[in-house]
């Protein structure tokens, strides 16, 4: 990109990265109070302090359960670094304080039950995805492919990819 500078001349900027950007977004997380608070909620349960953490999760007021992203980053951090079960257990702790799952929380928990070999939970999850009022989008089902293909279930995995 380019503009004028003070001088009257060219002033040639480069383009950032995509990857700078999204630093530059999840360091901006680190800047928002209730960002600080997700991240304290993982590293708790990261920590294998559940009691602490169950507090946390529950002591969340109203409004920060309507924020849907701090939700999310709570339940994927959960997936990825704690147990599957945990990222559920948190998920259905949020819907009775208010909170509305997207198809992106749903993709995280198939991610982290795929991540952990257990393929029925995964199915079971995908298939409850209606009771929360979501409708699967093809990060869903590519979750749900991913997990047929680890499991070597690859006539599940074409049934699904045809269902697209």
């Amino acid at each position: 990109r380019r503009s004028k500078d003070d001088t009257g001349g060219w002033r040639y900027r480069r383009r950032r990265s995509t990857s700078s950007r999204i630093r530059r977004e999840r360091g901006g997380n680190l800047d928002d109070p209730a960002g600080r608070e997700a991240e304290r909620i993982i590293m708790e349960a990261v920590d294998g302090n559940n009691e602490k953490f169950r507090e946390l999760i529950l002591g969340l007021p109203h409004k920060l359960m309507r924020r849907t992203d701090l939700v999310n980053q709570i339940i994927l951090g959960l997936g990825k670094q704690v147990s599957a079960d945990e990222a559920k257990r948190t998920l259905l702790a949020a819907c009775e304080k208010g909170f509305r799952p997207s198809t992106r929380t749903f993709s995280a928990l198939l991610g982290a039950f795929t991540r952990e070999m257990r393929m029925s939970e995964v199915v079971n999850l995908f298939n409850s995805m209606s009771e929360f009022k979501v409708s699967p989008d093809i990060s869903c089902f590519n979750a749900l492919i991913n997990c047929f293909a680890h499991n070597n279930d690859t006539r599940r995995a074409e049934e699904m990819f045809k269902k697209l």
